[in-house]
């Protein structure tokens, strides 16, 4: 029995998703030198391996993380529980202050992810794959992408960038075909990404400027949604 031939649109999601793959690929190999990195910042030691926390890895450790909404055992005046939780299991898979190797392995995997995830959405926001990709490439070797691979406490960026890209997919597949379930899931990726970093806060205004452009379907229902 003769296969049906590929549909355009099949060719182009294989030609994205091997571009995504391959800028990952790129980009894991140049940050691979990080996994070796020992380098210590001030508050790797204050916030982290002085801190009484992250002894006690466990269950009762992460919810106290997510409890400290006013006011935070860690770091006055900050709320980024998954960042700690992610941070805390590096802990349990043997992080120490001279092992750094568990949290440059979770934060360089974090930046491959984004650089693929980034690729996902320029594509379906443009419908070009290569432009894409060489825009992921760039960001993903842009040199202001290391610090946050090799800086153990800056987890924060890269982890809620991770669920902000989620977020913004969601949200684009959701514009071009509405579907409930989308829009719900766009919003619980958007509460993680804040529930890393609080800067996550602006990506309600990312979605608003996406529907001016290239979206263009800005109005009072998109405002409503938002």
């Amino acid at each position: 029995m003769r296969r049906p031939p590929d549909s355009p649109e099949r060719r182009s999601l294989l030609l994205v998703a091997a571009v995504a793959l391959g800028v990952g690929a790129i980009v894991a190999g140049v940050h691979w030198p990080v996994l070796a990195c020992q380098a210590l910042c001030i508050d790797d030691v204050t916030f982290l391996f002085k801190n009484p926390a992250f002894q006690n890895p466990g269950w009762g450790t992460a919810l106290q993380f997510i409890r400290e909404v006013t006011h935070s055992s860690t770091i006055e005046g900050y709320y980024e529980p998954l960042t700690l939780i992610s941070l805390m299991l590096d802990v349990l898979d043997g992080g120490r202050w001279h092992q750094l190797y568990p949290f440059h392995r979770t934060s360089l995997l974090l930046h491959v992810i984004n650089v693929m995830l980034l690729v996902v959405l320029l594509y379906l926001l443009f419908r070009e794959p290569i432009s894409a990709g060489l825009v992921g490439l760039l960001f993903g070797l842009h040199p202001l992408t290391v610090e946050p691979v090799a800086w153990v406490w800056e987890r924060k960026t890269p982890l809620a960038t991770c669920f902000a890209l989620a977020s913004l997919i969601l949200y684009v597949l959701h514009a071009r075909r509405p579907r409930g379930w989308m829009l719900l899931a766009s919003a619980v990726m958007l509460l993680l990404s804040l529930m890393s970093k609080p800067t996550g806060v602006m990506l309600s205004v990312v979605m608003i400027l996406l529907d001016v452009w290239p979206l263009r379907r800005f109005g009072r229902r998109t405002l409503l949604e938002k």
